[in-house]
């Protein structure tokens, strides 16, 4: 029975999101207004999956994976230092990852810190900072809150920082590569938000990657999940962001004015070439989850000042498999 909600499910919201995901009224009422979030008040700022695929998910986050950050400090029995990927710098102390707090919650700072850096001879032009997940997790929903601070971002200017929330093979807890997942052949990265920098102004996406064999004839096919948004609210207003990983589809959401909005949806399917919004199941995997805020690789664009990436909770609700 319940295998057959599903897919009465998830037909019904693909139809709908392909007529159209922000203007199809039903009932009176909008899609995204069919989907209202459930806050529990008895924890402060818990946010629950959607309305309509919530029964599909656990009611409380994994402890293993996600974190309120409402403790003095960040929980390192969850968390390490992000200290490896490339030839970065990395700040691994208080100064640079620290918990922060205001009257109605707090939250985890990745600073970066602009400053000359030398790197085995090779000049940086910032100290990047991020935690890391000590375990991994696989298909549940996620939820990110977060902001992005800095002279760059308020003015909505060119900045050479790369904030990122995502899901790797591997941890990047020490160089080159930290503790990785063995025995993937073929798998998934997910973005579920990554910062680009740029000369002249700031964006940010969510996507995913397929990496592996199965990518032939490229060693990796990119799949977006919204297009490029510019860091142009204020540096004081939190993002939520949701990432729905099943094992039959990914799908982003946003969650705007008290309400879940779909925003994209990938189906997985044993046959890919079907169409391009298709996923290969063969990519299907674990990840460990690393946040992040790093100086560009791009040395040609500058380090406008220090910024701050901010995450009041970042949240994972295991898939119900039974």
């Amino acid at each position: 029975m319940k295998s057959e909600i599903k897919t009465i499910l998830k037909f019904s919201l693909e139809i709908v999101h392909s007529i159209s995901r922000m203007t199809l009224l039903l009932s009176g009422l909008s899609l995204t207004g069919n989907v209202m979030a459930q806050v529990d008040e008895g924890v402060a700022n818990r946010l629950t999956p959607p309305e309509g695929v919530e029964a599909f998910y656990e009611s409380s986050p994994n402890t293993q994976i996600s974190d309120d950050f409402n403790g003095s400090s960040v929980d390192f029995t969850r968390w390490a230092y992000r200290n490896g990927n490339k030839a970065l710098d990395w700040g691994t102390d208080e100064n640079s990852v620290y918990i922060e707090s205001d009257a109605e919650h707090s939250w985890v700072t990745l600073k970066g810190i602009k400053q000359t850096v030398n790197v085995g001879g090779e000049i940086e032009e910032g100290l990047g900072s991020g935690i890391v997940s000590k375990n991994t997790s696989q298909y549940g929903f996620y939820i990110l809150k977060w902001r992005m601070k800095g002279a760059s971002y308020e003015s909505g200017g060119g900045s050479g920082w790369h904030p990122a929330a995502w899901g790797s093979r591997c941890n990047f807890s020490y160089s080159p590569q930290g503790e990785c997942i063995s025995g993937l052949t073929n798998r998934l990265e997910l973005d579920i938000l990554e910062g680009f920098e740029h000369p002249s102004s700031t964006y940010w996406t969510s996507h995913l990657f397929e990496w592996g064999p199965a990518a032939a004839p490229a060693d990796r096919i990119k799949h977006l999940l919204t297009d490029g948004k510019v860091f142009d609210w204020p540096t004081t207003e939190w993002k939520i962001i949701g990432y729905e990983y099943s094992p039959e589809y990914i799908r982003l959401w946003e969650y705007n004015q008290g309400v879940w909005e779909i925003v994209q949806t990938y189906m997985f399917t044993s046959n890919p070439s079907v169409e391009d919004v298709r996923l290969n199941d063969q990519f299907r995997s674990p990840a460990y989850w690393i946040l992040s805020n790093k100086v560009s690789n791009n040395l040609d664009i500058p380090v406008n000042g220090d910024s701050w990436f901010q995450i009041d909770y970042f949240y994972h609700y295991d898939y119900l498999d039974n």
